[in-house]
């Protein structure tokens, strides 16, 4: 009896494993975001960057490496951006800007968005026809204020706002926010 009872379990956690996973569809019926998205998938492909401690035969502190992971899941974004499998870095690849980057109703020209819009926090929707380019962002610690209107003196109150009230993720730990702009 105990040998059927473990053998059932191995059988279903088998069937499991061989199930297809994939990420939520990006094109197609099922999707969240509008017919017509263009996310430049084929830029993540593209070699990440090499720290000075690297390239010395040295490794990535820990809160580089949580602020790698961060900035590259879809989790710390809220509800739409997650389902899309959105993250900071599909905007922002390897830290630069996306110039493909296309999302019909929130974008006027490939490579900028309106990021006061309601598809991704509709409590941020102001209705207007405001979109931003998006910028690169490597050596944003060093080009303050923060935001295109430069309404924010600090680079971390900055990145809590966009993961908060544009993308209505949750509220990042302390932590994550420390990685994130180091």
């Amino acid at each position: 009896m105990m040998w059927s009872a473990w053998s059932a379990a191995l059988l279903c956690w088998l069937a499991l494993m061989a199930a297809p996973v994939g990420a939520f569809p990006v094109n197609g019926n099922q999707t969240v975001l509008p017919v017509g998205t263009e996310l430049n998938e084929d830029a993540l492909d593209r070699p990440r960057e090499v720290f000075r401690s690297e390239a010395l035969g040295g490794r990535k502190s820990y809160l580089v490496n949580l602020g790698d992971v961060a900035f590259s899941s879809p989790a710390i974004l809220g509800g739409t951006a997650r389902q899309a499998g959105i993250s900071c870095s599909t905007c922002h690849v390897n830290g630069a800007s996306n110039p493909k980057f296309y999302l019909p109703g929130l974008s006027t020209r490939p490579g900028n968005l309106i990021t006061t819009g309601g598809l991704f926090n509709f409590r941020a929707n102001n209705h207007l026809l405001d979109p931003v380019t998006i910028p690169s962002l490597r050596g944003a610690r060093y080009l303050a204020p923060y935001g295109h209107d430069g309404r924010m003196a600090s680079l971390r109150d900055f990145v809590r706002n966009v993961i908060v009230n544009e993308f209505a993720g949750p509220e990042p730990s302390p932590a994550v926010l420390d990685a994130m702009v180091v």
